[in-house]
């Protein structure tokens, strides 16, 4: 089963344009060499088809962690390119990196990415394997990277606001959360916080099934 979390709209023309500077045909730069585009064209029943998609990595602890596989003669290219970028882009994060899902004739963008800290990994001589990880979206009340995607509806685990892109932090809400807005929210948000330091929305749940 192919793995898509991303957003629509992406296509060739837009990729090129943004990333023209190609290393191989999985690897593009912006024209300065400060933002880098991983695409993702592995196909089921290929032998790397596995670390496509995201895994818990049990041993660091680090969520939605896959691998993208630089083979043969790109290998090398690859590897030498996002060393130099590592070097020279300082703080690269998700801003500066981008993944991206070929899915034969389409192409779709990916949520922001960044590189795992984990060190690469090449443990073959024609094979070069890139940890990545799923980027996730701040949310707008208490600012915990808990969201997948923006102004879509989803409810962040650790305050239970659910985003539906408010324009402006002392608007009210369209239904979802009330008559609250962002701002009211987060001093509800803060005031349960004080009271409970462990208190996340999600955790009342457990502590209810427990």
């Amino acid at each position: 089963m192919s793995f898509f979390d991303g957003i629509f709209g992406c296509n060739e023309s837009k990729l090129k344009e943004e990333f023209p500077v190609e290393v191989t045909p999985d690897l593009r730069f912006s024209e300065d060499r400060k933002k880098m585009a991983v695409i993702n064209t592995f196909t089921e029943g290929t032998q790397y088809f596995e670390m496509a998609d995201p895994k818990v990595d049990e041993e660091d602890g680090e969520k939605y962690v896959f691998y993208h596989a630089f083979v043969e003669k790109d290998a090398e290219a690859a590897k030498a390119a996002i060393e130099s970028f590592l070097t020279d882009v300082d703080n690269a994060d998700g801003e500066s990196i981008k993944l991206f899902r070929k899915d034969g004739e389409k192409l779709f963008m990916y949520s922001f990415g960044f590189i795992s800290s984990k060190q690469y990994e090449k443990s073959e001589k024609d094979v070069f394997f890139l940890p990545l990880k799923r980027y996730m979206f701040k949310c707008p009340v208490c600012g915990h990277r808990t969201l997948q995607y923006l102004d879509m509806f989803m409810i962040c685990g650790e305050c239970g606001w659910e985003d539906e892109g408010m324009p402006d932090e002392d608007v009210e809400s369209i239904g979802a959360n009330g008559d609250y807005s962002i701002r009211e929210y987060r001093e509800e948000y803060l005031k349960k916080k004080a009271e409970n330091p462990d208190y996340t929305w999600e955790g009342q749940f457990k502590e209810n099934d427990a």
